[in-house]
């Protein structure tokens, strides 16, 4: 038999002070009763995957910091061999499963557009307030 203990990571108030926890906060927290599990000598932790502003932690990412030059190296490579033949990706590695000839997403059909509320009435501007960046995306 293992025990473990899972956290939803959700943003709770401090019931002492009555103040919501920040993300940053909260992480910090889980990492402490991870160190804490860990101590204790149980079999695992587990962190839930939650999509809302009501979680700290939307998608747990597991690295094993023994190997994260290697991951590091290996993510990088594959960025340049998507850079470098964006039409058809083949790649393999260790941490990841391999790609066969993977078409890549659709391209933009032209330079990106602002949209919004804004953007009619100001001149093109990253950034601005009410503008979003829109690229136009093929069908294929």
């Amino acid at each position: 038999m293992e025990f473990g203990i899972l956290s939803l990571s959700d943003l709770q108030t401090d019931p002492a002070t009555g103040a919501q926890h920040d993300a940053a906060r909260r992480i910090r927290e889980i990492m402490s009763y991870v160190v804490a599990a860990d101590r204790a000598g149980l079999d695992a932790f587990g962190l839930a995957e939650h999509h809302s502003p009501d979680f700290a932690v939307a998608n747990p990412a597991v690295i094993d910091l023994k190997n994260y030059d290697d991951v590091f190296t290996e993510k990088l490579r594959l960025l340049l061999a998507i850079r470098e033949n964006p039409a058809q990706v083949t790649w393999s590695g260790r941490f990841r499963p391999a790609l066969d000839c993977l078409p890549d997403p659709p391209r933009p059909l032209r330079p990106n557009c602002l949209c919004g509320s804004a953007s009619e009435a100001l001149p093109p501007a990253w950034n601005a307030p009410g503008i979003s960046v829109c690229p136009w995306f093929s069908a294929s």
